[in-house]
C-alpha cells in the first residue's frame, strides 16, 4: 500500500520541462490581484473568482499533460545527403492513447552545428492538425 502511493507521488512530480507564456504571466499576475482583492474586501464574488481562476490553472497543466502523454515520435533521415543539395527530414507523431485525440504540437529542427554553412531552411507550418487516437501524424 505504501509502494503505491510512493509510487503515485513519483509520477505526479517528475520531471516536466514546461514555460510559461507571457499571457500566462499575465493571467498569473491577475490571478494574484485577484486573490489581494478578496483578503482586503471580503467579498465572496472575488473569492468565487479566484477559486474558478486557480482551477482553471490547474486544469490547463493537466490537459496539457495529457495531451503529451504516450506520444512516440520518429524522425527519418535520407541515407544518403549530399553538400549544397536540399534534403527532406520528416517526422512521424505516433499518438498510443486509446481515446483522446493530442492536438496543438509543433516540431522544430534544432542542429548541432558542424560547421558554419550548415543551415536549416523551414517550410512553411500547415494548420496543425490533432492526431487522433490510435493513427500517425506526418510532418515535415
Amino acid at each position: 500500500m505504501l509502494s503505491r502511493a510512493r509510487s503515485a507521488v513519483q509520477r505526479l512530480i517528475r520531471h516536466r520541462s514546461t514555460r510559461v507564456t507571457a499571457d500566462g504571466v499575465r493571467f498569473l499576475l491577475l490571478t494574484l490581484a485577484v486573490g489581494v482583492a478578496a483578503i482586503n474586501t471580503g467579498n465572496n464574488l472575488f473569492y468565487l473568482l479566484l477559486a474558478m481562476m486557480l482551477s482553471l490553472i490547474l486544469m490547463s497543466g493537466i490537459m496539457a499533460d495529457l495531451c503529451l502523454r504516450r506520444l512516440e515520435f520518429h524522425r527519418h533521415v535520407p541515407d544518403l545527403l549530399f553538400v549544397g543539395e536540399p534534403a527532406t527530414a520528416t517526422v512521424a507523431v505516433i499518438n498510443r492513447k486509446p481515446h483522446l485525440p493530442s492536438f496543438s504540437l509543433r516540431s522544430e529542427a534544432i542542429p548541432k552545428p558542424v560547421n558554419s554553412t550548415m543551415a536549416l531552411k523551414r517550410k512553411p507550418p500547415r494548420k496543425p492538425a490533432p492526431v487522433a487516437p490510435r493513427r500517425i501524424a506526418h510532418a515535415w
